[in-house]
């Protein structure tokens, strides 16, 4: 007996759809192994990346337990219903039909709509709408009392009158790991520093011997690594709080994926003393009781690492201030950047760099994708020096 698939939807920052797709396609392959009641065929899934994520046909506990394995993307929405929709009236009426009393508890409920060429083009209205369906629901089927503080969310996106319904069930944004007790100015999104540490694997085929962030700020880009592949529980997601989830989900997804067997060894460090200090503490809370070999420097990154650090073996981590708006200011430090690579020599070279282009300097940049972070137009880049 088959089972039924749902539509699933992966959100990710504009540019990372692919990325996200490849990590998806890597660890379904392991996490079937691991779980194969839990997991959908390859072949009934018909993935489809379209502008800002990637469509799924899924088993629902295998859409879920994603939350806890992926790593590139922001949030995954699961997709009640699509349906021809030309006024409100159609929307609220849509609404009540849905079988809420599976995904839903008492209490606030956010409804985040979105439109384009639609007849339906206030987002009030649409809000309006949407929360009375849920009303007259609620007066029919109670809701069940709240089991986790978990934000509920409904997103609704009509396009060409075209209405999709979905369910958020991850909750806060999935960048917000819960391993950071200490971030300082303008951090990169943990999701753009997966993506860049997914590229580099893709490139190397593997995971390093050694990887060095020497402007790692409160650490993520060196972080990110350690965690890539294992099964997230520092904290909890939407589903988690679903009447119907533990029913539906009876087996606890917590054994990691198979390349964390290999745990490369960290360097890592900042100019700056609070940067510093952050780093150590995240890393310390991060690690807890894992023997994870980390080597942390304060200093000028031209001169605490020595040379042939890496001896042409490790990953070579990079990001730089986003504050480098001037051509000259990048221009110094492409050159800066330069020396470095030749003076500790690592094998593959990961950089996110202000705006839309990569710096011209010695090797080839391999890899190359655009994006935002925190607004701000980036470039993820793989150099081989």
């Amino acid at each position: 007996m088959t089972q039924e698939l749902y539509s699933f939807f992966l959100v990710t920052a504009p540019g990372l759809e692919q990325l996200a797709l490849d990590e998806w396609s890597q660890k379904s392959r392991y996490l079937r192994e691991i779980y194969p009641d839990l997991m959908s065929k390859e072949e009934d899934i018909y993935p489809r990346i379209v502008t800002g994520g990637v469509e799924l046909f899924l088993k629902e506990q295998e859409g879920w337990i994603l939350n806890h394995y992926l790593r590139i993307p922001t949030r995954i929405l699961q997709r009640l219903v699509t349906f021809q929709c030309r006024n409100y009236e159609r929307l609220e009426a849509k609404v009540r039909h849905l079988e809420w009393h599976h995904y839903l508890r008492q209490g606030e409920v956010e409804v985040h709509p979105s439109y384009h060429r639609s007849y339906l083009n206030m987002k009030k209205r649409i809000q309006e709408e949407v929360q009375k369906g849920l009303a007259h629901f609620e007066r029919h089927q109670a809701f069940r009392k709240v089991h986790l503080d978990e934000p509920q969310g409904i997103y609704v996106r009509i396009v060409n009158n075209e209405a999709t319904i979905s369910l958020d069930t991850s909750g806060n944004l999935l960048h917000r790991r819960g391993y950071k007790t200490n971030t300082v100015e303008a951090p990169v999104r943990e999701t753009l520093g997966a993506a860049l540490y997914w590229m580099c694997y893709q490139e190397l085929g593997g995971v390093p011997e050694i990887i060095l962030d020497p402007m790692a700020g409160s650490g993520t880009l060196v972080m990110e690594p350690m965690i890539f592949w294992s099964s997230w529980r520092r904290r909890n997601f939407a589903y988690q709080n679903f009447p119907c989830a533990s029913k539906r989900l009876s087996v606890e997804t917590t054994q990691a994926l198979p390349p964390i067997e290999t745990m490369p060894r960290l360097l890592a460090g900042d100019t700056s003393e609070k940067a510093t200090s952050a780093l150590k503490e995240n890393f310390s809370a991060l690690a807890k009781k894992e023997k994870w070999n980390i080597d942390i420097r304060q200093g000028d990154w031209l001169d605490v690492w020595a040379e042939n650090e890496l001896a042409g073996q490790g990953l070579m981590l990079l990001n730089p201030p986003y504050n480098l708006r001037l051509e000259a200011d990048q221009e110094a430090l492409a050159q800066q950047l330069q020396s470095f690579v030749k003076k500790v020599r690592p094998s593959l070279v990961g950089v996110i760099w202000p705006g839309r282009k990569l710096p011209v300097i010695e090797g080839k940049w391999v890899q190359h994708v655009t994006t935002t972070n925190g607004g701000v137009p980036v470039s993820l880049g793989v150099l081989r020096p």
